[in-house]
């Protein structure tokens, strides 16, 4: 088996592959991406001496001098193994190179070989849930009960309660927001129509998504409904989801 990354093949016994791949996960707790990591930890070993040796890793530095290169370790008939990571399929960010590092030369390294290590990292589309955020509210206002004032006496006897109104309207403001990976999602639906929504002052904002080098992800919807209520309603609750 080989290492490879493009175009590029390492020789067998030039180079090994550490893999790991980490979850990302939603406040909610649902998986969104997987950050995979590919560490190659190889040595050169020629017997041609030292300009042999420059002639390699200028070979290696120009093949990880650019991004977007799919990497793996390879079967020996070239079919990729389990350790492959296309720079296309549900990656969002493509293959990119994160670093490359030469250890201090030593006791005569560079004479017959050279040390290095070789970073390829990338973010993949992976959710469990498309809807990865949710949050709805309700801010009540009155209860639409009467409406008092305080009038003051004549003769500073102090103030007493009068009632303009027997019955006032109450105030909801309904509002929230959600977040899907793959598109923008729907609003969640008023809970009364009009006249009870004043439907004039609906609000819906659709916020662009997340973009990264090979797509998008993240799509939030905004939501605003203000109700008017002659009578007090204390039983609607906030959607979930």
């Amino acid at each position: 088996m080989y290492v490879g990354y493009g175009a590029f093949q390492f020789a067998p016994e030039e180079a090994g592959l550490a893999v790991r791949a980490e979850f990302v996960r939603s406040p909610r707790g649902f998986k969104q991406y997987q950050r995979v990591r590919y560490d190659i930890d190889g040595e050169l070993c020629i017997e041609g001496g030292q300009y042999d040796i420059t002639t390699r890793l200028n070979q290696i530095i120009a093949a990880f001098s650019t991004d977007g290169g799919d990497i793996g370790l390879y079967h020996d008939n070239g079919t990729p193994s389990t350790h492959f990571m296309s720079t296309t399929t549900n990656n969002l960010t493509g293959n990119q190179v994160l670093y490359s590092q030469f250890p201090t030369t030593s006791q005569g390294e560079y004479t017959s070989g050279r040390k290095f290590q070789i970073g390829i990292g990338a973010l993949l589309y992976d959710p469990d849930n498309l809807l990865v955020a949710h949050h709805d509210s309700l801010h009540r206002t009155s209860n639409a009960g009467p409406h008092w004032r305080w009038r003051r006496g004549p003769r500073n006897w102090g103030f007493y309660p009068e009632m303009l109104y027997p019955q006032t309207m109450q105030t909801i403001v309904h509002s929230g927001y959600r977040i899907a990976m793959d598109t923008w999602p729907l609003p969640v639906s008023p809970f009364y129509d009009p006249p009870f929504e004043e439907n004039t002052q609906r609000v819906v904002i659709h916020h662009s998504p997340i973009r990264y080098p090979n797509g998008y992800a993240e799509y939030r919807t905004e939501w605003k409904y203000i109700y008017k209520l002659p009578t007090f309603d204390d039983t609607s609750y906030p959607t979930t989801a």
